[in-house]
């Protein structure tokens, strides 16, 4: 008899028992029972992984306790096989939300992320960290499934991780013993999971019930959105959907608006609502991150932002005195009309624009800034010369403008040079004291290791190394 504590704990040997029993409690058949037993069992793992794996152990848990109302139906939920044909024939797999089909299908789909991280964890070395190992497992399974805002949660879970070492003291005890038994097992649990799950995998594709829908606008009583959005509550409005979306779209991380784009795609579910929707959220959100587009026989692109709009969704590009139309999706301009540039301060921007192009090939060749640890944004030719044009057009240059053009560009440029390196070497200083500050602020939310942190050695470690990498 187990004690209360064993019973709380990840058991390899009951996990192999259930997979076991799946595939042959009852002959030629997956024994749903023992299916959902063998993932009570992997809760628990998912537990152990740390507090940023949560999430992932609450959708579990949420998806294992739909199934075992089910599991009172002996008749028809005995079987995965017995359950398919039911629901099928009674057309529950599109009338409710919450079938044994569509639930299935969502722990169906976390079992090889499970193998392949097993997989890794058996083959790390002992003191190895497993950040990278569930990464890769992570990505090699279930990213596919995930929409961006997912994904990300579950990269950052990942460096919660413990070393191998750690998870093997967590989930099987401290004694080299119980090591050595845990990696001897390992490998018949993986077999054993890749068996199941090929089983299941060839009954849903034989019934086409791979692709199942979800609907992702849908919350559950504490207004949680769980991992796949699946429950049955009604759906919100289209209104509330866009604002949402559109929610969503203003905070893309930049260099990430594809990625985010396309997952609010499918949240929509309606490309006539996105359109309407969110267009204005598209064309503000590339008005603020100065967006650039390829202009007619232009060899540098033109940025758009306030302070080139003139109006009617129209934008000027003073280098090519052409005005423009923007698909704000596509990100390209387009019906290209005369533009007259303001005479009074032509000379003085063909100025600048000299200066500073010259500047961006110094000091960015390659679109980069030098150094083991500077900023991550790539500076183009076209970025910081227009952000500069803007500002002389706007004609509030009296304050440093001199009688020559070419000694007011300068000056600029100076100020722009000063005004860098003052940026740059406050983010070196602020990352060295960031183990007396961020990583210090980290400590309680970090899994424990039992391997006290050296805050002030924190750039050894390898998430320091990481982060000095990125």
């Amino acid at each position: 008899m187990l004690s209360h504590s064993e019973q709380e704990s990840f058991n390899i040997d009951c996990l192999l028992a259930k997979l076991t029993q799946c595939l042959e409690a009852q002959p030629d058949k997956v024994d749903l029972r023992s299916y959902v037993e063998a993932y009570d069992e992997l809760y628990k793992l998912f537990m152990a992984l740390g507090t940023l794996f949560g999430f992932v152990a609450s959708d579990v848990r949420d998806k294992c306790d739909i199934l075992k109302k089910y599991l009172t139906e002996v008749e028809h939920y005995s079987s995965v096989e017995g359950m398919i044909e039911y629901e099928m024939a009674e057309d529950l797999i599109t009338a409710d939300a919450t079938n044994g089909c569509r639930t299935l299908l969502r722990l169906h789909r976390a079992m090889p992320f499970v193998a392949r991280f097993l997989e890794r964890v058996h083959a790390a070395g002992e003191n190895d960290a497993l950040k990278k190992h569930g990464k890769e497992a992570y990505d090699q399974t279930l990213a596919q499934y995930h929409p961006w805002l997912i994904r990300k949660a579950v990269g950052l879970a990942v460096y919660s991780l413990p070393t191998r070492k750690n998870l093997l003291n967590i989930i099987a005890g401290e004694t080299s013993e119980r090591h050595e038994y845990v990696a001897g097992v390992a490998p018949t649990v993986v077999s054993r999971l890749d068996a199941v799950f090929e089983k299941v995998q060839v009954l849903y594709s034989e019934k086409s019930l791979l692709d199942l829908p979800w609907n992702p606008f849908t919350f559950v009583s504490d207004q949680r959105m769980t991992m796949d959005g699946d429950n049955d509550s009604p759906p919100i409005s289209d209104q509330e959907k866009v604002r949402i979306a559109s929610d969503f779209i203003q905070h893309a991380p930049p260099g990430e608006f594809n990625e985010v784009f396309n997952d609010v795609r499918i949240l929509i579910n309606n490309d006539a609502l996105l359109k309407e929707g969110v267009s204005a959220s598209i064309a503000q959100y590339n008005k603020e991150q100065l967006i650039p587009v390829k202009v007619q026989d232009a060899e540098i692109p033109s940025l758009i932002s306030d302070y080139n709009d003139i109006g009617g969704g129209r934008f000027y590009d003073p280098r090519s005195k052409l005005s423009f139309k923007v698909d704000h999706l596509r990100k390209e301009a387009m019906d290209f009309q005369g533009w007259s540039a303001d005479s009074k301060v032509e000379s003085w921007r063909a100025a600048l624009e000299e200066e500073m192009t010259s500047y961006v090939g110094d000091h960015y060749r390659g679109m980069v800034s030098g150094g083991a640890f500077g900023p991550s944004a790539l500076i183009m030719d076209q970025d910081v010369a227009k952000k500069l044009k803007f500002v002389a057009y706007c004609a509030c240059m009296c304050i440093i403008m001199k009688t020559d053009e070419i000694q007011s560009a300068q000056e600029l440029t100076r100020i722009i040079c000063d005004a860098e390196n003052k940026y740059q070497s406050a983010i070196v200083e602020n990352y060295h004291t960031m183990s007396d500050t961020t990583f210090k602020a980290l400590r309680r939310q970090l899994p424990v290791t039992r391997t006290k942190i050296d805050w002030n050695k924190i750039l050894s470690y390898s998430i320091g190394k990481e982060l000095n990498r990125q």
